[in-house]
């Protein structure tokens, strides 16, 4: 018996999605890249901010705002999910983090247009099917 069964429905799926979100959202996972972008924002923030427009400059501090409140959830309610998923869409409401502190604490990581790591050739040529 497999982990989604015809028999579940709708509600089989977005438990099983949540449940995955959820192990996706774990402080050992998220907190350490959260807490490094939250910390370099303000710095990188402050050299922007002659060359971001108002409206720019004004949603990058609303999302280091988000990023701080989810930052002291992980802190205070690690196991509040729900919690950490709301908060988690009101950062990305504003856009990927800047891409100069997300290449600072991964250097080697690509991103494509959509946000998304690009995989290296060996993963994406790697099927699970």
């Amino acid at each position: 018996q497999g982990l989604f069964n015809e028999d579940d429905g709708e509600e089989g799926c977005d438990a099983m999605l949540e449940g995955m979100m959820q192990q996706l959202l774990t402080k050992d996972l998220m907190y350490e890249p959260i807490q490094q972008v939250t910390l370099k924002y303000p710095k990188w923030l402050e050299g922007k901010k002659n060359t971001l427009t108002e409206k720019e400059y004004a949603d990058r501090c609303k999302q280091l705002e988000c990023l701080r409140a989810l930052m002291k959830v992980y802190e205070t309610e690690p196991e509040n999910s729900e919690k950490l998923m709301d908060l988690m869409k009101d950062v990305q409401e504003y856009g990927l983090p800047p891409e100069e502190i997300i290449a600072e604490i991964a250097p080697n990581l690509e991103l494509g247009e959509d946000g998304v790591p690009k995989l290296s050739p060996l993963e994406e040529g790697c099927s699970i099917m």
